[in-house]
């Protein structure tokens, strides 16, 4: 007579599947210090769902300091899904300065790749305010400039000589950098 047992086996599974890879994209390029629109989502999308989490580190560069916003550093992307995002918002200060930039880059990637480069450039615009002798002027966050106030030697650059208690368009000026 035979007998018959169950044997063991032993199989190797082999993990073929592609590594994914990671691009960074933003949603607004452009956001405001103050008011509203201050904030836009850094997303990190995956070409490829991955079987484990992955982790992408990044760093920023360019002329905005640390003090002009905050960004956590890592987005967290779990297994199974294809995107994640975290929110850049600009902080409000009380300095006239020009418009500065953050340049996001990836800096590490766990469980995946980076496709290529990927830098991204968010430009925190800057509303200012600056005072004449009787007159004030603002820059405001498109980068218009508006003045009130005495207006005897045209001052206010409305093409007037006229004082303005309300703030007046300046002609000629369609995106300032700065206003002293």
């Amino acid at each position: 007579a035979t007998a018959f047992a169950t044997q063991p086996e032993v199989v190797t599974i082999v993990d073929d599947d592609p590594t994914p890879s990671v691009v960074l994209t933003v949603g607004a390029a452009s956001i405001n210090e103050s008011g509203s629109g201050t904030s836009t989502t850094v997303t990190a999308t995956l070409n490829t769902p991955s079987g484990q989490d992955v982790t992408v580190t990044m760093e920023t560069s360019g002329t905005a300091s640390s003090t002009d916003f905050t960004l956590p550093m890592t987005i967290a992307i779990a297994a199974g899904v294809t995107s994640a995002s975290v929110t850049l918002a600009a902080v409000d200060d009380t300095i006239n300065e020009f418009d500065e930039t953050v340049v996001i880059d990836i800096l590490s990637v766990t469980n995946a790749t980076e496709l290529g480069i990927q830098k991204q450039t968010v430009t925190i615009l800057d509303a200012g305010i600056t005072a004449g002798g009787a007159h004030t002027c603002a820059r405001l966050t498109a980068g218009t400039v508006q003045c009130w106030g005495f207006n005897s030697s045209g001052q206010l650059g409305n093409g007037t000589n006229t004082n303005a208690n309300t703030p007046q368009i300046v002609s000629g000026i369609a995106t300032a950098g700065e206003i002293t």
